[in-house]
């Protein structure tokens, strides 16, 4: 085997496990930002463990992928037309998603068990939408 041809393969070999190596660091590092990133969360919202949050995020995925398949179906059932322009559609949007994704949170947190932190988080989250409405 030529010289050139093994220091080709040699080198490859090289650059992969380097690879190889620095993505398992990167993903050792990461977990540590992790950690951090979930005791941020539970300091925010003033939970006491870190199973809750995993619950409190769980909620909200599940929520946001059942808004996506209701949103359609509340659509083709009220027989809304596709609108061209952005504004018309944000707003419809905004008319029937925003109550429709507040019921189905509080929904997931009621069979999740955290219904009191969800009614807590609707609480918060309505009363700054009054206070941006009211102009305070």
């Amino acid at each position: 085997m030529p010289a050139k041809t093994l220091l080709r393969i040699l080198t490859k070999q090289l650059w992969v496990s380097i690879v190889r190596y620095r993505s398992m660091f990167e993903k050792l590092r990461n977990m540590g930002r992790a950690n951090s990133f979930i005791n941020r969360l539970k300091t925010r919202w003033e939970i006491k463990s870190t199973w809750q949050v995993v619950i409190i995020l769980i909620v909200f995925s599940c929520t946001g992928f059942s808004v996506l398949y209701v949103e359609k179906l509340v659509y083709d059932f009220l027989d809304l037309p596709k609108v061209n322009h952005w504004y018309i559609s944000m707003l419809l949007f905004m008319v029937i998603t925003l109550p429709l994704y507040n019921l189905l949170l509080l929904f997931y947190g009621f069979i999740f068990g955290q219904f009191r932190f969800f009614w807590n988080f609707e609480k918060r989250f309505f009363s700054r939408i009054f206070e941006l409405m009211s102009g305070k």
